[in-house]
Order: C-alpha cells, then structure tokens, then sequence
C-alpha cells in the first residue's frame, strides 16, 4: 500500500508511533483537504473508519489478512460515548464478515477471521450524536493482542456458525447464541445471503466482540472508563439537590414545584418523579434531567417500594417492543441493552393512597458482567418464543431471572401480529420486582429510609 512518509506498515513501533499522534486530535486536523472532503459529515462508525484508514494511507480493500499485512496488525475504530460515570463502549467490536459459503468448522486456523483478529490497532474515539465524525476526538489508541478469552471463544463461536451453515440454518443463527463473541448482523437487507438449494436466506452477519467485553477492554486497556472522581462529583452533587425533596408526598411535590400533574392518575407517582428532574435542570440546579440522563446511557425510572423490606410494589417497566423488532433484533444493540446499561432508580413510599406515597431516596443500579449475561439470557429466550410464534414458550416468571416479558395494557386491547399472522396483545419488557428487591438490597444496604442515599 502507499503510505504517507513518517511510518513504517511492516514497522510495528513505527505504527504504533504514527498512531499515537492521532491521540489529542480529531481526523479534520490529521487529513489533507482532499481527505476530508471524502468524510466529513455526520454518519456511523464506517464512516471513522475509512477516515482513519486515510490517515494510514490504507485503500478501501476487502481482503482476507491484516490491513498491515507486514506487521499482522488489523485497524479497528472504537466508539465510546460519554455516560454519567465517564466513557463507555457504544457498540461492539466487529471482526470480520462471515462468509456463509466458505466458512469451514475445521479451518479456523488462518482463516480471515483468525488473522485479522491476532492483532488490533484499536482507536478509541468519543462519538457525540449528531457531531461531524472529522470533529470526534481521538481519545487513546492501543495495541491489542487477542487474549485468552477471546482466543478460546473465538473459534468457538465459529465452529457453532459453521455447523449451522452445514445444516442449512444459517438462517437461525443469533448474535446471543455464544458469549462474548458473537455473529452480530451486519449490512443491507439487500444483500442477505441465499443458500446455493434454495432453503432460507440468512441475514448478513460477521463475527464480533460484545459490548459488555467491550467495555472490559476499555477498562483494562485504558484509562478512560474509570471516570470515579466525576462518577463520585455528581452522585454527591445529585444526592444535596435530591435531599430537600425526601420525605415530601406526591402531592406535595406536585403543588410545591408547581408540576400540574393529575392526582387521579394512575402515573401520577412516575409522573411526579420526572417533575421533579424536569425542575431540576430547568432551575439549573441540575445539568441533565430524565431525557439528558437516557442519552448518556442512564434510564430513569420511579418505583414504590415498602421501605423497610426493600420490596417493589410492581415490575419496573423498559419499553414495548414489538414483535417484529423484536425477532430481528439480538440483545446487543437492543433497547433492552441500552435501558438496562444503567439505571437511576427514584424510590417512593408504597402506599394504597398515590398522592401520599412519600419520596425516600434514589439508587444507582451497573449491572454487572453476571447480570448482564442474566438480561440477555432472558431477552433471547423471550425473542426465541416470539419468532416461533409460540407464546407457551415464553419464560414464565419463576423461570425468569431479571427481565420478563409481558402483556401491555388489557388483554385483547392494542393487538398486534405475530409471525405467523395471529394477532396477540403487545407486550413489553420488565424488570421483575423480584430481582429488583435483591438489586436495591445489594445498592443501599441501610434501606430506603435512609435517606438521600445514592449508591
């Protein structure tokens, strides 16, 4: 390839160096005018990544070994977006793209996959929505070696697609059906793939590392997902402008702040809550309010709860998902993924009289590598049933041990199609009040009537 002068591509301490000067800088600055007449503008990661390849006077190639053949290193860009506790992995890492009809259970061993997985040159940049992707700040760049873990799981999870290619059910592979690296889809729906006997096309896919290990990179890679000092400036911050509100009612709430919510409706305590964190950042007390906190990665929601005991009085609702984007859709890159990443939880006194029910406190809930593979796991299960059309085969309560889906609204009312073409009650996902009670036992310790505590 024709490189620009100052960097050697079969040089891995002259790549490594080259790279590194990018780090402080955005693509605008580093690119001739040429260059960024080609890609400047808002887009996806692509877009970052053909940008970069620029920089390293790599063409637009499809080829089967390391953009630095030499050096047997791969360039990949990373996302990260900025959450309330620092920077985090936007999406997963992908690979290589899966090649249904040559991809061999025995043949992993210098495959595409495997070469250009050995060695990364990963780029962390900090994606802001809306933002010119030539303006992304290059946060860090690292070399990365492909680890046990992913070594060991790599060629798993391609065995598992190849079996199921020789099977001819390509078109069943799933994003979570292996962990930690997974056939994640990738591309157009134009160019889903069709089996040379005529059985089910399969959507485009490639292999890629998931987010939750993703983010573990960043962690152990870098520095820049430990963000605590920030993490601890605005718990603290949250916690003295939540404080004069504990132990006010709803009512009071809504008459002291002036929110104009109807005390005869049945959301008047979720309803009441987000007043709260509206007057909160329209007062300028507080910089992000319900909506600010969503596009960091933070879902809001209120519960009631028996503060002694620590017990929800119901499920802690995610979202309706339909049961197409549901069946289309793996966990990673879900909205259950995205609404479970974190979640604030603003804890109100349960009581059979709503406007009573008093404000105790407010928790911050990470799941962790464990719970993540829990929500999944029960995400998947449910996506399964649904793309069966087998509503039987949705994970009944006792069976479930994070999140649930369930019926929305009265049976029978705001049908919609299955699969199949029968028509059921939409549905969304919960939270089980169940699992719930252990996460706010395992954040605040002490209860709920201790008050302004944000763990």
């Amino acid at each position: 390839m024709r490189t620009p002068s100052g960097y050697d591509p079969a040089d891995t301490v002259s790549i490594l160096r080259y790279a590194r000067q990018l780090v402080g800088s955005t693509l605008r600055r580093e690119l001739n005018e040429e260059q960024v007449r080609s890609w400047s503008g808002t887009g996806n990661k692509g877009r970052v990544g053909h940008a970069v390849e620029h920089y390293f006077g790599i063409p637009p190639n499809s080829d089967a070994g390391p953009d630095f053949a030499d050096a047997g290193i791969e360039l990949k860009v990373v996302p990260l977006k900025r959450g309330r506790s620092g920077l985090v992995a936007k999406e997963r890492l992908y690979l290589s793209m899966i090649g249904y009809a040559s991809v061999d259970p025995d043949a992993f061993v210098g495959s595409s996959t495997d070469l250009k997985s050995r060695r990364l040159l990963l780029v962390f940049y900090e994606w802001e929505k809306d933002q010119d992707v030539l303006e992304a700040p290059i946060l860090d760049v690292v070399l990365w070696d492909r680890d046990e873990i992913v070594a060991e799981l790599l060629p798993e999870a391609y065995r598992y697609v190849a079996d199921r290619v020789a099977r001819g059910q390509a078109h069943l592979i799933s994003a979570g059906d292996t962990p930690v690296v997974g056939a994640s889809t990738k591309g157009a729906a134009r160019t889903w793939w069709q089996p040379p006997d005529g059985g089910e096309p399969a959507r485009p896919r490639a292999f890629a590392i998931k987010e939750d290990y993703v983010q573990r990179l960043v962690r152990t890679l870098t520095s820049l997902g430990a963000e605590a000092d920030t993490d601890r400036r605005f718990r603290e911050a949250l916690s003295r402008q939540l404080a004069p509100f504990i132990g006010l009612t709803a009512a009071e709430l809504n008459s002291q702040l002036h929110l104009g919510v109807s005390m005869r409706s049945k959301q008047q305590v979720r309803q009441v809550a987000q007043g709260m964190m509206t007057w909160l950042r329209d007062g300028n007390h507080l910089e992000r309010g319900f909506e600010e906190l969503a596009e960091q990665g933070v879902t809001a929601r209120a519960i009631r709860v028996d503060p002694i005991r620590l017990k929800p009085a119901e499920d802690v609702q995610l979202g309706i998902v339909p049961f197409d984007e549901l069946v289309s859709m793996p966990f990673e890159g879900s909205r259950v993924a995205e609404r479970t990443e974190e979640l604030l939880f603003l804890l109100f006194e349960k009581r059979a009289d709503l406007p009573s029910s008093r404000f105790l406190s407010a928790t911050f809930w990470r799941p962790d590598d464990d719970e993540r593979r829990m929500i999944r796991e029960d995400y998947e299960a449910a996506r399964a049933a649904i793309a069966a059309s087998a509503l039987d085969r949705i994970p009944a309560g006792h069976q479930v041990r994070v999140v649930r889906y369930g019926t929305k609204g009265e049976k029978g009312a705001d049908s919609l199609p299955l699969p199949d073409g029968t028509r059921t009650t939409k549905r969304a996902f919960y939270i089980t009040k169940r699992y719930l009670q252990s996460v706010l036992w395992k954040t605040m310790g002490g209860g709920a009537t201790e008050a302004g505590r944000l763990c």
